[in-house]
């Protein structure tokens, strides 16, 4: 209807400019007339303008005829659109009144909605009674439902602890009976050696018996009696009768000497033969190089010979290397024609004793015992030497050998060496070239509990497993391929309690596991399971088993070829990589723009342009020392980051950060800091908004502080500290607080300050991860958010050692599944929809569903990876992966 009288009006506004301009004309027509009564008057030249006038006028008049068909057409255009709105007006009246029908019905609906609800209100009064009375006996059974979970738990502790006095005995009884077997079969030994010597003893009588009827018989006959004198007689009147026989005997018993003395120098030197060939096989095995075949066989035999002399005890040391094969030989000599026999010699020993400088501190990276070979997890208590920066774990910092100063291929060479002597000293090994190990090891029984004792090869890619070490009645009893065609192999020197329930725990740090992983999915994979029976056994097993992996792994230029299962499944870019002078450890990446990534590491903070160009390395930033955390934050315009020896906490703020690097392309920029007060030796921080309020949770050795920002004094404000029983090992904020692990996984309030257990203990399908998982030694490693930011239900993945649980923000089961990690992690991290798990060499990822259900797995195999940080797409991170000679820096997305 507005349109139509907008429209009316202004066809009533062009009706009225069109009778004016009607009127114009028609005085202009008068005019005309006049003018055209006096042009008539004019001469001739004044009647050819008055025609050009007149065509005007015939113009001006077509105009007004158009002008007044174009008014027709309006006209009847306006009629058609009131008769139009006419007929919606009549529409709009019979809607209103069915509308005004609907109302009455409605009407009469809510009155009789008012009587039904006054009824049930009386209903949900009775109702809520009897809730009362349900809720009285509901935490009345909860209670008894605490008290019994507490009796089970206690049970459970006890049955752990019975379980393990349990195995204790039975790997007592097990060693008793393999010292009972052992004495069996010393006893047969000596009943052996004792039967040969009563033989010879025999048949030195009857030889005597017969020397002595020879010599009666040579005597003269007179008798019994003078021929008993004869022969013992000492007189000088009957002289003792020379004989040949006694002579001959001595010489056959001299020669007899000579050919045993010539036999062992023969043995001797085969024994020194295979030491020096068994000692040019490990090496072989795990070092590459360019030289020729010539050149390199020379160069091993030189280098095992040298190498070998470090063995001796200094008092048995050659005063030249030449003169090595002589001294031992003539040392065996000597041994064999003791009266005795040969004897023990000295223990063997390096002549270097430099003990380490250990320094007990927190882990701030995950990484392997050089002991045990377990994990050093991030944040964990750890023992390091200032020196060779040796790492270990505090109880296993007794067990290092005091080799400071000298390289690991010296010290393991000198294992090996001194290994091999004793095992050939101890057998008679065959002349195979292909064996590199063999020795005692235990494996799993066949559906039973307990661990069996059984007799381990190593013969070039092969492990093969013998029920005894007699070569002649041995059994094979497995075997495991450790360079298959068609699967991937993988070493494995630490397992969790989950992957064998059975087994004691103070038998889990001697165990290494084996897996074969096939290429594809038709063929199901193997896991083998070996225990040491000590910490070196388990480093020379561990050490030979993976130089025989790694023999398989190296492509024909030496360089070690990188190993992925399902390599569809990743995408895997080169940003970096640092050799030589520069290369540096990197502990974090953050990306300042779209353009620029800096590096934090052990020798200070670094920045390069994306992408890297291939010329130009890192630039260093000065005024910073070793960074191992970063965090920036833009709405208040800084970037924190834990940095220096004393871990201090700094903040730096962004404007002039992001200057610095702009000129660090034309020279050195000096980083000013400042220091956040009270937060020394700090491992680990985080920031979030609670309320609109942005708190800093940092933690120490045994404290986390929590820190308030004050944006009049751009600072964060001490609020609280919270002492803990471990180390804090992950931080995670939520809507409500923040989450911590330390032994447990704890919810801190920082408005109230109040700290309670995040996980329910309501639910009981958690009870293990609340009560077991610390009794199984599975800690917290990491809690991360896996719910999308936009997402409304709030959901974390809490990680412990050996398994992963999904909670919503009020610590109650979201997802029935649990994950199960298949090797033992080092960090985590998730970029939706994808979370990376490292471990020692390779790199899992794990897709998670929107419904918290895990997807496919697909492992990688890296060397050493570490995650650094975030990248820029969606789903990618940045990790590192190391190796003695190279450090590379990749772009992985899921």
């Amino acid at each position: 209807i507005d349109v139509l009288k907008t429209t009316c009006t202004t066809l009533e506004e062009q009706i009225g400019a069109l009778e004016s301009l009607n009127e114009e004309l028609e005085e202009k027509e008068r005019s005309w007339q006049e003018l055209k009564a006096g042009l008539q008057k004019k001469t001739l030249s004044a009647e050819t303008r008055l025609q050009e006038m007149e065509g005007e006028i015939r113009t001006e008049k077509l105009a007004r005829s158009g002008a007044e068909e174009k008014l027709k057409q309006l006209t009847e255009a306006m009629e058609t659109a009131i008769t139009c709105h006419q007929q919606q007006l009549h529409s709009l009246q019979k809607h209103l009144q069915d509308r005004d029908e609907q109302g009455r019905k409605f009407l009469e609906d809510l009155n009789e909605s008012e009587r039904k609800l006054a009824m049930i209100k009386l209903t949900n009064d009775g109702l809520q009674r009897k809730l009362a009375q349900e809720k009285s006996t509901n935490d009345r059974l909860t209670e008894e439902n605490v008290k019994l979970q507490d009796q089970v738990t206690s049970l459970k502790a006890t049955n752990f602890q019975l379980t393990q006095g349990l195995e204790t005995a039975v790997e007592r009884g097990e060693q008793l009976h393999t010292e009972k077997a052992e004495l069996e079969n010393q006893m047969e030994a000596i009943l052996m050696t004792h039967s040969h010597e009563s033989v010879k003893t025999m048949s030195t009588i009857a030889q005597q018996t017969k020397l002595i009827d020879f010599l009666q018989a040579k005597t003269d006959g007179t008798g019994k009696k003078k021929k008993v004198l004869g022969l013992f007689h000492k007189g000088k009147d009957v002289p003792a009768t020379p004989s040949a026989m006694p002579l001959q005997y001595k010489e056959l018993q001299q020669r007899l000497e000579q050919e045993k003395l010539h036999s062992s120098d023969l043995q001797q030197q085969i024994t020194q033969l295979k030491a020096q060939l068994y000692s040019t096989i490990c090496p072989r095995g795990e070092y590459t190089g360019t030289c020729s075949q010539g050149d390199r066989m020379m160069s091993e035999s030189q280098s095992s010979t040298v190498l070998s002399a470090i063995v001796m005890s200094p008092s048995q040391q050659p005063t030249a290397l030449k003169e090595t094969h002589n001294t031992q030989v003539c040392d065996k000599q000597s041994c064999s024609n003791s009266p005795q026999g040969p004897t023990r010699g000295p223990k063997e020993r390096m002549h270097h004793n430099i003990p380490h400088r250990f320094h007990t501190g927190i882990s701030m990276r995950g990484a392997k015992c050089a002991v045990c070979l377990d994990t050093i997890h991030f944040g964990r208590q750890a023992t390091k030497c200032h020196e060779c920066k040796a790492v270990c774990h505090a109880k296993c910092a007794a067990c290092l050998p005091s080799t400071c100063g000298l390289p690991s291929q010296f010290v393991e060479h000198f294992r090996m060496s001194v290994r091999r002597k004793k095992q050939m000293s101890a057998m008679n090994l065959s002349a195979d070239d292909s064996m590199q190990m063999e020795g005692w090891l235990k494996v799993p029984r066949n559906n039973k509990t307990g661990w069996d004792k059984r007799w381990c090869t190593l013969h070039g890619c092969k492990l093969l497993i013998y029920d005894m070490d007699n070569k002649d009645d041995r059994t094979l009893c497995d075997e495991f391929d450790l360079c298959p065609e068609d699967r991937t192999i993988s070493i494995h020197s630490a397992v969790t309690a989950a992957e064998l329930i059975n087994t004691a725990k103070t038998d889990l740090p001697y165990i290494i596991k084996l897996e074969s992983h096939p290429c594809t999915t038709c063929w199901p994979g193997r896991t083998l399971h070996l225990m040491a029976l000590s910490f070196p056994d388990k480093q020379h097993w561990a050490a030979a088993l993976e130089a025989a992996v790694s023999t398989d792994s190296m492509d024909q230029d030496g360089e070690e070829k990188r190993v992925c299962l399902f390599p569809q499944k990743l995408q895997g870019n080169i940003l970096l990589q640092l050799d030589g002078d520069s290369r540096v450890d990197i502990n974090s990446s953050l990306l300042l723009n779209d353009r620029t990534l800096l590096l934090g590491c052990e020798e200070g903070l670094f920045a390069t342009t994306l992408p890297v160009p291939k010329q130009k390395g890192l630039t260093q930033m000065a005024g910073v020392g070793s960074v191992y955390q970063m965090l920036l934050l833009q709405e208040i315009d800084l970037m924190l980051m834990i940095a220096g020896t004393d871990r201090l906490l700094y903040h730096v703020d962004l404007k002039h950060l992001r200057t610095k690097v702009a000129q660090a392309s034309v020279s050195v920029p000096t980083i000013q800091t400042r220091a956040v007060e009270g937060l020394g030796g700090c491992h680990l921080f985080s920031v979030g908004k609670v309320d609109d309020c942005l708190y800093l949770c940092a933690a120490t050795l045994n404290t986390i502080h929590v820190l308030k920002y004050n944006s009049k004094t751009n600072n964060f404000c001490k609020k609280q500290d919270i002492q803990t029983s471990e180390t804090c090992s992950c931080v995670q904020f939520t809507s409500r607080g923040f989450i911590f692990g330390s032994d447990k996984f704890f919810h801190v309030n920082p408005m109230t300050g109040q700290v309670t257990e995040f996980l329910d203990k309501t639910d009981t399908s958690l009870a293990f991860a609340i009560f077991g998982a610390s009794q199984c030694d599975s800690f917290p490693v990491a809690v991360l958010k896996v719910s999308p930011e936009d997402c409304s239900e709030e959901e974390y993945l809490l990680c412990f050692h050996e398994f992963g649980v999904f909670v919503d923000k009020s610590g109650r089961r979201s997802n029935a599944e649990d994950l199960k990690w298949t090797r033992l992690p080092l960090s985590f991290a998730y970029r939706e929809p994808y979370l990376f798990v490292t471990h020692f060499n390779s790199l899992e990822v794990i897709e998670i569903k929107q419904t918290g259900v895990a997807g496919c797995r697909t492992f990688m195999e890296l060397a050493s990876p570490r995650y650094i940080g975030s990248a820029q797409a969606a789903g990618a991170i940045y990790l590192t992966s190391s190796t003695d000679s190279r450090t590379e820096v990749l772009v992985l997305q899921g």
